[in-house]
């Protein structure tokens, strides 16, 4: 019985026989040299041996087909001639039997012949190259012919290399494989051989064809592939194997014989590309080879996670470093209208989602993270133009689609003055989308590996940083990063953000002494700054509240500030850009419109013409540029997830307030906490807010949450959370843009602010107090702001009102007094001023469009002239126009006020006011000088619309029909007429303004006033003594009250300077209501006067009535 040998003991009998002397061995090559596997200084040497053994056996193999002898060393049965075999009637040759086989590639086969050439022999166990000789120049005998009932384990595994390397190695395994099913098995020797022996070939053959194409048959060749595809290719077709064979890749040998392939293609991969058995500059071509394989999607996922789980640290380096630098170079310039700059972004993703053996670390994060492009350390971190150029995640940031950005995209998209079709629009926003998508899985990978955590926060904070003015008007845009690369760097970030908890964020970030950006100049809510500085001191005084900065902490504030940066200063771009195509475009029209004038002079109209055509192209190309702009920002993808974020913020600041669920009541308390909020925290999300509303109301959908709805209403509702007025009138303007009144589309929003608890409770009384607040705001534009404000205000109390708890909320503050007195006083004086300032504009409109209507007499004058007047048309067209918005909303809100609430507008302080402001607009419209409103569609052209003016005139008359309102029409000594009145009914009687009803309680009313005023003209006032008269309306006093400054006046005319001013009218000191102290000795003395007075003008009628008529002269 033949000795019972162990694997290790037969692998080791067969080296010693391989090296015997009795093998003949060329001179040039050395027996058994050993060559470490990272030295790279026996290269060259290692290839001229190559190259000599393959021209002393190519020509042992020429001279051994005219020998009758053959022997191992000598084997003349190659493919190209080999022996046929016959199979019935046919005779087949061994190639053609092996075409037949299944998944065989004959042209890739290399020739039998070359497995006695010398190969390159790998040992991964001590990590060295031996150069050793063909086995079969041994003594071995040849391979037996198995029983056909029987597949001996050689033919399986010649099989599995047939298929796998493309290549029959039948010596190898008839050397390696004992002839019984059951024999042991060299599985690591056979792979190690069979591998080795290939890529020597492969080399070679390469070389040889080269030197002469005559010596060598291109069926001998390994074709067209290289090491790299040809060692990928061998991987993957393991993994071919083993599912088209199952049962038989099943088998324990058959496994291990799989998977020693798959370790030697990754093992001499390895030494290939890191430069370990040939030059650095031939391994470099390799590694942009396999780049671009990976890229191509040649190379599998499963290759390149196995292949750089097999490398060491050093040979990873070596290999993976180039292809951050390749990346660095394709990316250059990016593009959406590069088709490759979205395969970059797959391949980054693949390589960084890739994980080690042990699943904890991310190999490729490791070396990009440390790689020195990743953020240079000499880069100027206050520019962030040169962190998005210079830093390896910059480029795949930087793809974008907007005009100024990138040109390229409007003439590779067509994107024109017109605007693009829909489906267009959706292409370009699904790719956009897309690279988003793959940009935050490359970010993502880089945060959730730990070794690179840090540094891609480091970069993320650079980021802000760098671009910190982009918050400011108007940037220096090459100092910042573009609106791309940062409105993807929120969207980003805002992905991030998406799964981060609330509970879990930190809200005293911005005190933390771990934070990672400073924003304490930053204005805040209600803090000043030396109150947030001394808040900063008392924190740091108590360190209880001091916890470690956790990424979800991080994630939040980045993702806020970021917006801030990013979207919200695109947006206002955009904005910016609008109103420049509109002030163009009026320009031009103005132009346009004086050709006239300008066109008979010939210079003049040279320049005008070339301005005109100049002004046009201009207007062309910011259309384009909006366009392409609307495309970015109109996504509806990247609106929700905007709005989505904002909800998530507005939930974490209600919290720092003890609100919870995103509802309450009640106002809670100021926080110091919130006080020192930048004021952009809530600016950020009302500024975005009316961007989507105004320019793309269906984008917000359902997607605002309670706690922004609560967000929005509780600095309205308790307007001392905020110190600038106008960030409170802001918010008014969300709530204003999206009521019934302007659109229906926001319906859903809409409602949920009016079912919140806190406005149902606070909001009506609110805006009424802030009408009256806004009178002055501190800026320079204070006087024309305050309209505006009170302008939103009156429309979303009228909308409000259409709620019977809203309007309940009016109704009991109106019986408290004094705030709603003020709101009153407000409103009459918006409403005169404004009626006035529109009745004006519709005057000067008139006569201009009377004399532009003569002709004759509008020729005859000079041009300059007639320049001018069209100048003042426009400037009074447009002045009307507003004028009348306003003043309309002014008219209606005192209309249905007047309805529901009578008391307060009949108080000494207004009654007589009001009533005065009634008639006046009264006369206006009613009087002789009516005819001069009337101006060309008046309606059309600037919402002018007198017959519905008169009807709410009349109406607030009889809304406030009673005595004490009689009285004040009569006391007005300005405008009032009964023929005013007369005027008047006859007018609503000839159009029919008014039902017959209330047309006859107008004439009662007007029959009353008629009384009134008659029984005051009789009593004759006027010689009251000058103590008695009140020193600013000159009238007799009612009520006298003296000031702190020893002045005496009415009570009436000092409580309606106090609604205006909470000043003395005389030297203009701090005065309140409740300093007026009654002069209640001068009162009496008044009174007894007129008393007087009344009693002499009855004795006068009586005597008057007794006294005999005079006779007629007739008589």
């Amino acid at each position: 019985m033949a000795e019972q040998l162990s694997p290790e003991e037969l692998r080791e009998k067969r080296l010693a026989r391989l090296a015997r002397p009795g093998v003949a061995l060329p001179p040039q090559a050395p027996a058994a040299a050993e060559i470490p596997g990272t030295a790279p200084s026996k290269l060259n040497e290692e290839q001229d041996s190559l190259q000599s053994l393959a021209n002393h056996d190519e020509a042992a193999r020429l001279a051994s087909t005219s020998e009758p002898k053959k022997e191992i060393g000598e084997i003349s049965d190659v493919m190209s001639t080999a022996p046929c075999k016959t199979q019935g009637d046919s005779t087949v040759s061994y190639c053609e039997k092996v075409r037949n086989e299944k998944n065989t590639d004959v042209t890739s086969r290399v020739d039998h012949n070359m497995m006695n050439d010398p190969i390159i022999f790998l040992d991964p166990g001590n990590k060295t190259i031996k150069r050793i000789s063909d086995p079969s120049l041994g003594t071995a005998p040849p391979p037996k012919t198995p029983k056909k009932e029987h597949e001996t384990l050689a033919q399986k595994v010649r099989k599995v290399l047939r298929r796998i390397y493309l290549k029959d190695y039948h010596e190898e395994v008839a050397y390696y494989v004992d002839e019984s099913p059951s024999g042991s098995l060299m599985m690591a020797d056979v792979v190690q051989l069979v591998t080795s022996r290939t890529i020597a070939l492969f080399n070679e053959y390469k070389h040889l064809f080269e030197a002469s194409a005559d010596s060598v048959s291109c069926e001998n060749c390994p074709g067209n592939d290289t090491e790299v595809k040809y060692l990928a290719s061998c991987y993957h077709r393991t993994f071919t194997e083993e599912i088209e064979f199952a049962r038989r890749s099943a088998e324990p040998p058959i496994q291990e014989l799989l998977r020693q392939i798959r370790a030697q293609c990754l093992d001499y991969m390895r030494l290939l590309l890191a430069a370990q058995i040939q030059d650095t500059k031939r391994a470099h071509l390799m590694i942009e080879e396999y780049f671009d394989q990976m890229l191509r999607f040649k190379v599998s996922p499963n290759f390149t996670m196995d292949f750089m789980s097999r490398c060491d640290t050093e040979s990873r380096r070596a290999i993976f470093t180039p292809i951050i630098k390749l990346f660095q170079i394709r990316m250059a310039g990016p593009s959406y209208t590069r088709p490759k700059s979205g395969d970059y972004l797959v391949l980054l993703k693949s390589l960084c989602e890739m994980r080690d053996v042990n699943q904890t670390t991310r190999p490729f994060c490791d070396l990009l993270a440390a790689d020195e492009s990743f953020l240079p350390a000499n880069i100027n971190e206050f520019s962030g133009r040169e962190i998005m150029c210079r830093t390896f995640l910059g480029p795949f940031f930087s793809m974008s689609l907007f005009a100024q950005d990138d040109a390229s995209v409007v003439t590779h998209y067509n994107i024109s003055e017109n605007p693009s079709p829909r489906p267009d629009v959706q292409h370009l926003q699904f790719t956009m989308q897309r690279s988003r998508e793959l940009v935050h899985d490359i970010v993502h990978s880089l945060l959730l590996n730990a070794a690179s955590r840090r540094r891609t926060q480091d970069w993320i904070v650079a980021v802000l940083k760098s671009n910190e003015k982009r918050a400011q008007f108007r940037p220096d845009d090459n100092a910042v990063a573009t609106d791309g690369f940062m409105v993807n760097f929120t969207s980003v970030l805002q992905k991030l953000n998406a799964k981060v908890r609330i509970e879990k964020v930190d809200p005293y970030y911005l005190f933390q002494p771990g934070r990672r950006f400073d924003l304490s100049d930053e204005t805040c809510l209600r803090m000043t700054s030396a109150e947030r500085a001394e808040y900063a001191t008392s924190l740091e005084a108590d360190p209880s509240w001091q916890r470690e900065v956790r990424f979800s902490t991080e994630c939040m504030f980045f993702a806020i500030y970021s917006h801030h940066l990013g979207i919200i200063s695109s947006t206002q771009r955009y904005i910016r850009r609008l109103r420049f195509i509109r002030d163009l475009g009026r320009a031009v029209e103005e132009l346009e419109n004086t050709r006239n004038s300008w066109l008979a002079v010939q210079n003049l109209a040279v320049q005008n013409q070339r301005t005109i055509a100049k002004w046009k192209a201009q207007i062309r190309k910011l259309i384009v540029s909006k366009n392409a702009a609307e495309i970015v920002l109109f996504d509806r993808q990247l609106v929700q997830d905007s709005l989505d974020f904002y909800c998530s913020k507005a939930e974490m600041m209600l919290r720092v307030l003890g609100v919870h669920l995103g509802e309450c009541s009640e106002i809670p308390p100021v926080s110091p906490l919130f006080s020192s909020f930048p004021a952009w925290f809530i600016e950020d999300i009302a500024d975005f807010l009316l961007f989507v509303i105004r320019y793309k109301p269906r984008l917000l959908s359902d997607r605002v949450s309670p706690s922004l709805v609560t967000l929005l209403l509780l600095p309205v509702c308790a307007p001392h959370y905020l110190s600038n007025p106008y960030l409170t009138a802001k918010l008014i303007e969300v709530i204003f843009i999206v009521s019934p009144y302007l659109q229906r589309i926001n319906k859903e929003f809409y409602s949920q602010i009016r079912r919140n608890r806190l406005a149902e409770k606070h909001l009506a009384v609110s805006l009424m107090r802030l009408y009256a607040d806004v009178e002055t705001t501190g800026a320079s534009s204070e006087f024309y702001d305050k309209f505006t404000i009170r302008y939103h205000i009156s429309v979303i109390l009228e909308s409000l009102r259409e709620n019977s708890l809203h309007r309940q909320q009016l109704i009991e503050e109106s019986r408290k007094g004094k705030h709603f007195v003020r709101f009153i006083n407000m409103l009459m004086n918006d409403t005169t001023y404004l009626l006035d300032e529109s009745l004006q504009s519709l005057t000067r409109i008139n006569e201009i469009q009377s004399a532009m209507s003569d002709t004759r007499t509008w020729n005859a004058q000079s041009r300059e002239v007639q320049q001018s007047r069209r100048s003042q048309l426009t400037t009074d067209e447009r002045q009307c126009r507003s004028y009348l918005t306003l003043a309309k909303q002014s008219v209606d809100m005192l209309h249905y006020l007047t309805q529901d609430i009578q008391e307060p507008f009949l108080r000494p302080e207004l009654v007589d006011r009001l009533a005065a402001m009634l008639d006046f607009n009264l006369q206006q419209l009613c009087g002789p000088k009516c005819n001069n409103l009337k101006v060309r569609e008046g309606e059309v052209n600037y919402g002018w619309e007198p017959r519905k003016l008169l009807c709410q005139l009349v109406d607030i008359y009889l809304h406030l029909d009673c005595d004490t309102f009689h009285e004040a029409i009569a006391n007005d000594d300005r405008s009032y007429r009964p023929e005013l009145f007369i005027d008047t009914i006859y007018r609503m009687t000839r159009v029919m303004l008014k039902s017959e009803t209330q047309i006859e309680k107008f004439k009662e009313l007007a029959s009353r006033v008629r009384k009134i005023a008659a029984e005051r003209l009789k009593i004759d006032l006027s010689d009251a003594p000058e103590e008695y008269r009140d020193p600013l309306m000159d009238t007799l006093m009612e009520d006298p009250v003296i000031l702190p400054s020893g002045q005496v006046i009415d009570r009436s005319t000092i409580t309606r300077h106090l609604l205006n001013s909470a000043t003395d009218p005389f030297n203009r000191q701090p005065l309140s209501e409740e300093e007026l102290v009654p002069a209640g000795e001068l009162r009496v003395r008044i009174l007894e006067w007129k008393k007087n007075k009344f009693e002499q003008f009855k004795a006068a009628a009586t005597a008057s009535s007794s006294r005999p008529s005079c006779p007629d002269k007739d008589s």
